[in-house]
């Protein structure tokens, strides 16, 4: 019978684990999607305002979930997203964003250009993919 439980505990840790490894690959998955990316062609402002947020809104919640998101004037990216999202659904041609304690104001398409930019950079950052941070003490690199 101790067996039994013995091995009734091993395997309920063996499939938690699992389950925690599969939620944490999708977001390597996407953090090297988004190394691989060049900003320059995936956050062209000439593809329009929709497609900017698009991708804004697919990659920055993998940058909140790290707990690397940008901020600018203030305003996380997410917060900057939504306030573009809303002027650009309500036909606005500028957005109010948060300065110390002012507004500045800034055109739809820019805002949408910067949070597209503000939710890749960060992730490319994080896969450091040009190795530029290599050599900070204490992660685990020989010097």
């Amino acid at each position: 019978m101790k067996k039994i439980y013995t091995l009734a505990l091993a395997s309920t840790v063996a499939f938690t684990l699992l389950g925690c490894a599969n939620n944490n690959s999708t977001g390597v998955a996407s953090i090297k999607q988004a190394a691989k990316l060049d900003v320059k062609t995936a956050c062209n402002p000439k593809m329009g305002v929709k497609a900017l947020l698009a991708t804004a809104e697919k990659f920055n919640p993998i940058a909140v979930k790290n707990e690397i998101e940008f901020m600018r004037f203030g305003v996380t990216n997410t917060m900057a997203i939504k306030a573009t999202k809303e002027a650009y659904k309500s036909g606005k041609s500028e957005v109010a964003l948060l300065k110390k304690k002012k507004y500045a104001l800034t055109s739809v398409k820019d805002a949408a250009w910067r949070t597209c930019v503000f939710a890749i950079r960060p992730l490319q950052m994080a896969a450091n993919t040009t190795g530029y941070h290599d050599a900070v003490p204490g992660d685990k690199f020989t010097y």
